[in-house]
């Protein structure tokens, strides 16, 4: 098992204007002592686990700023049933009585990349703090 002890760093003051203190890591520098931590432990999760989590990737106020703006954008909700496979299931093998072939409802809204930019181009004069963030570094 390997262990890292990532000290999350400083804490930066926000401001929207900059994309960097959005993030609590340099990822400009990945070559820093912090970021090949960060990035051995990612590599290691991934291989032992299949999936890794970047522990406060976005600061706090970075979160909460994000989640503002999106709500003011319009969004695309989308309804779908699925399987736990994420498919539609399997009723060539299974009955429809199986529990592989239960469904799960779910909905979640998606807000588009071009929802943003007529939103900011209207309000803000097509500058976007949120477009940045996606383009940095």
């Amino acid at each position: 098992i390997v262990m890292c002890n990532i000290q999350t760093p400083y804490a930066r003051t926000f401001d929207s204007n900059d994309i960097s203190t959005l993030l609590q890591y340099d990822i400009a520098n990945l070559a820093s002592d912090t970021m090949q931590q960060v990035i051995e432990k990612a590599r290691h999760d991934f291989n032992e686990y299949g999936t890794f989590v970047i522990p406060h990737f976005l600061s706090a106020d970075a979160q909460k700023w994000i989640a503002t703006q999106l709500k003011t954008v319009e969004h695309i909700p989308r309804k779908t049933s699925r399987t736990v496979f994420q498919d539609q299931g399997d009723f060539v093998n299974f009955d429809a009585s199986s529990p592989r072939n239960f469904m799960l409802d779910n909905s979640m809204e998606f807000v588009p990349r071009i929802h943003i930019e007529a939103y900011v181009q209207r309000t803000q004069g097509g500058i976007s703090p949120m477009i940045d963030l996606y383009e940095y570094p």
